[in-house]
């Protein structure tokens, strides 16, 4: 391991000393914010038990890694904290000039991948989309990070697509869109159009493999006017589950009345045709039964809007 740390300070351009006996009163146990590491995963006390046991049999680990702006640990918090529990004053340790908090993460992200418990996709994307926020090209963290370079143009995508959607969605709206959302819109270039169709997306609920196939078309369009004008039509034609959406139905927490709203609306133009088509050949107790039934849900209906209003 310490030949790879070595090794990555130096193929990173990252210019460091080595010092054998760094006082461990001296280190700096970095926040949350500065790891790449979720808190879980940051010194997990079974490894530091682990680590601290194996050193007082005689098993060397490798040196840390410290900032020389701050001092704080930049890889190593399991092998610091379990040297700090055995009592030891020193550790050898890796002072390096990272310049940057961004540089510093994308290194620890690195050894992590080559050396240590590798990051989750969860951590390893946080740390990537940081990364592409400060510039850094997607080849790069594609290499630093160990992940293909179609993952990380994936989640550049992402960026852009938020980007571009920055203050045009409601809070309610941006929840019903995935990551992958962004992904297809941002594949639309105009930004009025863009917008446009996002709404459409978000107020009817589309998955991303019905966003997929409509962005294809919009693609296709001619002219900017074409394109958003083929949205509106698109959105006419989706107003039936665009209302469903904003009522709540089709989510885990549809509201009450929105559910008997729609069950009655459902239950009438479902059956309007039929009785009409039975009573012209005579009428079925089948028939009779059903529309006992709705006058009776009426009335339910009318009593329980009733007793709301009151």
């Amino acid at each position: 391991m310490a030949d790879i740390i070595s090794d990555l300070l130096n193929e990173m351009g990252i210019e460091y000393k080595f010092v054998r006996e760094f006082p461990i009163a001296d280190v700096v146990v970095g926040n949350v914010e500065s790891q790449v590491r979720s808190g879980s995963h940051i010194a997990p006390q079974k490894t530091v038990s682990q680590f601290r046991h194996q050193m007082q049999g005689g098993a060397k680990f490798p040196p840390i890694v410290l900032c020389k702006a701050t001092k704080e640990i930049g890889d190593g918090n399991t092998r610091f904290k379990a040297t700090k529990d055995n009592g030891n004053e020193t550790i050898e340790a890796y002072v390096a000039d990272f310049g940057t908090l961004n540089i510093r993460r994308l290194f620890a992200g690195r050894i992590n991948q080559q050396g240590g418990l590798r990051l989750e996709a969860s951590e390893a994307k946080a740390l990537a989309l940081e990364a592409l926020e400060e510039g850094t090209e997607p080849a790069d963290i594609s290499l630093f990070l160990g992940v293909s370079l179609s993952e990380v143009v994936k989640w550049r995508e992402e960026i852009e697509g938020r980007r571009r959607l920055d203050g045009v969605l409601s809070t309610a709206q941006e929840s019903r869109l995935t990551p992958s959302h962004y992904v297809r819109l941002n594949a639309i270039k105009s930004d009025p159009v863009m917008r446009l169709f996002a709404v459409l997306v978000a107020d009817a609920g589309l998955d991303t493999k019905q966003a997929s196939k409509l962005v294809s078309v919009i693609r296709k369009q001619r002219s900017e006017e074409d394109a958003s004008h083929l949205i509106r039509t698109w959105t006419t034609d989706y107003k039936p589950q665009r209302a469903k959406v904003k009522a709540g139905l089709g989510t885990k927490k549809p509201s009450a009345l929105a559910c008997i709203g729609l069950a009655y609306s459902n239950l009438n133009k479902r059956t309007l045709r039929e009785y009409t088509m039975e009573i012209n050949g005579g009428v079925s107790d089948e028939i009779m039964r059903q529309v006992s039934f709705i006058n009776e849900f009426s009335e339910q209906l009318i009593e329980a809007f009733a007793k709301v209003e009151h």
